[in-house]
């Protein structure tokens, strides 16, 4: 299945002729509770947060630093994204170790949980609450992502690391899809409930 040669510094190339479906079943298995499923729990609640709870949470002006609503949710978003972008970033300096992987997705459920609580008892008395909430949403998710992809990339033999890496990949997209799927109804109960 692997064939190897030596280049002319010492290093040993592996060629990956064709790995079976059993070799990938083999190498995939390991993987979903270790990598995937604490990625996709962290997406899911990142964008069911994004998707269907933030565009709920406006403050009149006076709680609010006099932004309007459509301006909120701008700043909902810049503020997420740059804590995606400083977390993503800071991996040459902070590296999590695989044992506080399963806390991120805990901490994410917390604040979905949180701001969908919030979303039907209106208890957050200023917008820069949820600013913070939701910057910190972006930090955790960033932190999630390149934490996850660098350990999969250190522990993962080069034979298996190409397919590993692509199967992974698949989680984020997956708790996005499931996000958006759930955001539908959610935002729909919330908009029903009596004020």
């Amino acid at each position: 299945m692997i064939n190897s040669s030596d280049v002319s510094d010492g290093e040993v190339v592996l060629i990956n002729e064709q790995q079976s479906f059993s070799d990938k079943l083999i190498l995939a298995k390991p993987l979903i509770l270790k990598y995937m499923f604490p990625l996709a729990l962290v997406y899911f609640a990142e964008y069911f947060i994004n998707q269907g709870l933030l565009e709920l949470l406006v403050y009149d002006c006076a709680h609010s630093f006099g932004i309007g609503h459509h301006g909120q949710y701008r700043w909902y978003q810049v503020l997420y994204q740059l804590g995606v972008f400083i977390s993503r970033s800071s991996v040459e300096f902070i590296q999590l170790q695989s044992s506080f992987i399963p806390l991120i997705p805990i901490l994410q459920t917390i604040n979905a949980i949180f701001l969908f609580w919030d979303t039907l008892k209106s208890f957050i008395p200023h917008v820069i609450i949820v600013f913070i909430i939701v910057f910190y949403e972006g930090l955790l998710g960033g932190a999630a992502y390149v934490n996850i992809f660098r350990l999969l990339h250190k522990s993962i033999p080069i034979e298996g690391r190409e397919f590993s890496l692509g199967f992974v990949s698949m989680s984020d997209s997956f708790g996005i899809a499931c996000a958006g799927f759930l955001a539908i109804p959610a935002h729909n109960f919330i908009c029903n409930m009596p004020v």
